[in-house]
């Protein structure tokens, strides 16, 4: 078995994975949406049901990058069809306010807003001097 074989081997794997935690956190989230008013759920959540939606959006995302570049190296890894590429573009968009969700929900009690707010500004800034 060569490299890039055992690389699509544990990319599958871990797209895979990442499906199941998605699907996990959505049953989790519906049972606890069903117990509280609409109302309640979406403008007064407890940390738990925070983190949760926040692992969910980021894990969606990172599945969605891996899945769609797992696809794409499973088809031989020639020219990327267009819509490949965006759906690819959109899981790391989606995966990115994840990560940021999740680092707001654990730095805001203890360091206020600062780190995902930096973190931001350093991503954009990084991104406009890669784009530049």
């Amino acid at each position: 078995m060569n490299a890039n074989t055992f690389y699509e081997i544990l990319n599958g794997s871990w797209s895979i994975a990442l499906s199941f935690v998605v699907v996990f956190l959505l049953i989790y989230l519906y049972g606890i949406a069903r117990t509280i008013s609409l109302r309640t759920f979406l403008f007064n959540q407890t940390l738990p049901e925070q983190f949760a939606i926040a692992i969910l959006v980021a894990d969606f995302g990172h599945g969605v990058v891996r899945g769609g570049t797992w696809l794409w190296r499973t088809w031989g890894a020639g020219p990327m069809p267009g819509w490949l590429g965006g759906v690819i573009i959109s899981g790391a968009l989606i995966g990115t306010a994840g990560i940021l969700c999740k680092m707001r929900v654990i730095s805001v009690a203890r360091f206020g807003h600062w780190p995902w707010i930096v973190c931001t500004l350093t991503m954009l800034a990084f991104l406009a001097y890669q784009l530049s």
